[in-house]
């Protein structure tokens, strides 16, 4: 994918907006300059570690020395390729994760899904929440937040709770923050893990079609609300393989067979 080579009317966001698009991040150093009266930047853009483009900039303070080297080099950026060479919708991941998975709403869920101690992935819907998805590793349980069983399963420690966004770590325990960066979304954490040349593009109407604060939810909204949750448990399952060290002492270690997690997602990055 190409994008425009007239450079825009620059703004930090909208740089930086292109920057994450392309999987691109950048580091900034000031050097110095001729004049004491202004102020030199030098700018490098990188993916993965890797050095792409540098330019300096010059201006009257680091804001506007930082808009001349981008003004500079935004050309430069139009020759960066795309990371996704495909798009697809976010739900076609339900076929792979969750097409054989039970899916449990609004009534008791068997006794032996939260009974053994697991990595669970946690999400909710509403403002504030109203509903909870807990996808655990016999399906995803769905149901009010303020159901004596939700609050049971959100505050056992003997599980950890995978959620998105620190603004939900507070309604568990254990919480396991999968949000490292805060501008980027699941899907694109989902993209990075899993499917890294797919960008997964989600329904922005979901939420006002389902309309999660309502007495009845259709069958397309608890799926789409379930998938969510089971997105999160297996992104869950991946990090904590990575890092169990806020953990220790706390909780009997998992051994995670993380080549299954990503055996799940093996045709779907194969297919056109």
């Amino acid at each position: 994918m190409q994008f425009s080579m007239i450079t825009p009317q620059y703004s930090k966001t909208t740089f930086q907006n292109l920057l994450r698009r392309l999987r691109c991040e950048y580091e900034t150093r000031e050097e110095k300059c001729s004049t004491d009266q202004l102020i030199m930047i030098k700018i490098i853009i990188k993916r993965k570690n890797v050095e792409l483009f540098t330019e300096k900039g010059i201006g009257i303070n680091k804001n506007y020395a930082l808009k001349d080297a981008v003004e500079k080099i935004w050309n430069d950026l139009n020759l960066i390729p795309d990371p996704c060479k495909k798009k697809k919708k976010y739900m076609e991941l339900f076929k792979y994760v969750l097409k054989n998975e039970k899916i449990i709403a609004f009534r008791s869920p068997p006794d032996d899904w939260f009974s053994q101690s697991q990595i669970l992935g946690i999400d909710f819907e509403g403002s504030p929440p109203t509903i909870a998805q807990i996808a655990c590793e016999k399906g995803v349980f769905i149901s009010r937040i303020n159901r004596p069983g939700v609050i049971k399963i959100l505050t056992d420690p003997k599980h950890i709770h995978c959620v998105f966004g620190k603004h939900e770590e507070e309604l568990v325990k254990n919480p396991l923050n999968l949000q490292e960066d805060p501008r980027k979304s699941l899907v694109e954490y989902i993209s990075i893990t899993f499917c890294p040349e797919i960008r997964f593009t989600k329904d922005k109407q979901i939420h006002k079609r389902v309309g999660y604060w309502k007495r009845y939810i259709p069958e397309f909204g608890l799926r789409y609300a379930a998938l969510d949750a089971e997105m999160t448990r297996l992104l869950g399952m991946i990090k904590y393989s990575e890092n169990t060290h806020p953990f220790l002492g706390k909780i009997k270690p998992f051994n995670i067979n993380t080549e299954a997690v990503f055996q799940k997602f093996k045709k779907l990055c194969n297919s056109e």
